[in-house]
C-alpha cells in the first residue's frame, strides 16, 4: 500500500489531489450561489435558474453553467470583515456600501447594498471575470439576497408572535468568509507544535520497523520529523516492492525485495 510520508511545505501547498468541501448554498428565483472550500481557497459559484420550460425532475437551476471565483484566505477573511463591519450596518441604515476584492488580477468579487444601482437596499454579490483594460468584464453573474423572517417574540399558549424581515443569509456569508482564517494553517501549526513529541515518536517507530526489515528510509540520525527538509522526504518507506540493495538475505539467499509480502497493516503491528 502506498503511503506518503512527506510533510514538506511543498507537499502541503501543492497537493496531488484536490480537496473540495461543501460550505453553504443559497437560492432565489433567478440563481443559486454556492460557497465551498477548495484546497486552500474559498470558492464561490453562481448558477443561473433554468428557463421554466426546461425544468425537469424538480431541477430549477442550471448546474452546467456558472460564473465562479476563488479567493485566497486573506481576501476571504477581509471580505468577512467587510460584510460584518460595513455592509450589514449600511443595510440597517439604508445606505450605499460596496466592497470588493480582486482575484487572479482580472477577476472581481463584489458585495454591495445595491442602493446606488437600484435606488433602494437590494443587496447582492457579483462575480465579474476577465476584466479588460477598461475594467469591463467578459463574464459576470449576480446573486440578489432576499429577506427572511426573524421571530422576535412567540407565546405558545396564545400563538402571539412578533417578527420582522432581515437579510439573514448575508450573516451566514460573513461567517463563511471569517471561517476561512482556518485556511491560514495556524491551527495546523499549533497542533504540530503541541504534538511534536508524539509525531516524532511515531516516525521513530516507523524508522525502527523499516530498519528491522532492511529498508533504508533515509532518516539518518534525524530526531525532528515535524519539519522535514526536501531531501529524501518524498521516499515512500513502506513501498517494499521497490528493489533495493539493502533488502538482502543475511544467509546469502539473495534479495528479499521480490519475495517480501509485508503490508502497511502488518508493519503497523510493530509500532
Amino acid at each position: 500500500m502506498a503511503f506518503n510520508t512527506s510533510m514538506t511545505s511543498q507537499s502541503q501547498t501543492n497537493p496531488t489531489d484536490n480537496i473540495n468541501t461543501r460550505g453553504i448554498q443559497f437560492y432565489n428565483g433567478d440563481a443559486t450561489i454556492v460557497f465551498d472550500y477548495w484546497n486552500g481557497m474559498a470558492s464561490i459559484k453562481i448558477h443561473p435558474a433554468l428557463p421554466e420550460a426546461e425544468r425537469a425532475n424538480k431541477q430549477v437551476y442550471d448546474y452546467k453553467k456558472s460564473v465562479s471565483v476563488a479567493l485566497s484566505p486573506d481576501n476571504a477573511v477581509l471580505m468577512g470583515k467587510y460584510i460584518k463591519e460595513d455592509i450589514l450596518p449600511a443595510i440597517e441604515k439604508g445606505e450605499e456600501c460596496t466592497r470588493a476584492v480582486v482575484s487572479a488580477r482580472v477577476n472581481l468579487f463584489v458585495v454591495s447594498t445595491g442602493v446606488n444601482q437600484y435606488g433602494e437596499v437590494k443587496p447582492f454579490i457579483g462575480i465579474y471575470r476577465k476584466l479588460d483594460e477598461n475594467r469591463i468584464p467578459a463574464e459576470s453573474m449576480v446573486f440578489h439576497f432576499d429577506k427572511h423572517p426573524v421571530i422576535t417574540k412567540y407565546a405558545p399558549t396564545t400563538g402571539e408572535i412578533d417578527m420582522n424581515s432581515q437579510y439573514t443569509e448575508l450573516v451566514g456569508v460573513g461567517e463563511f468568509f471569517t471561517a476561512c482564517s482556518a485556511l491560514m494553517n495556524a491551527g495546523v501549526h499549533a497542533d504540530n507544535f503541541s504534538n511534536r513529541f508524539r509525531i516524532n515518536r511515531e516516525y521513530e517507530f516507523r524508522a525502527a520497523a523499516s530498519g528491522k526489515l532492511g529498508i533504508d528510509n533515509g532518516s539518518g540520525n534525524r530526531t525532528n520529523f515535524v519539519n522535514r527538509s526536501n531531501g529524501g522526504t518524498t521516499q515512500n518507506i513502506w513501498d517494499i516492492k521497490t528493489p533495493t540493495d539493502n533488502l538482502t538475505n543475511d544467509n546469502g539467499g539473495g534479495s528479499l525485495a521480490e519475495t517480501s509480502t509485508a503490508s502497511f497493516d502488518a508493519l503497523s503491528d510493530l509500532m
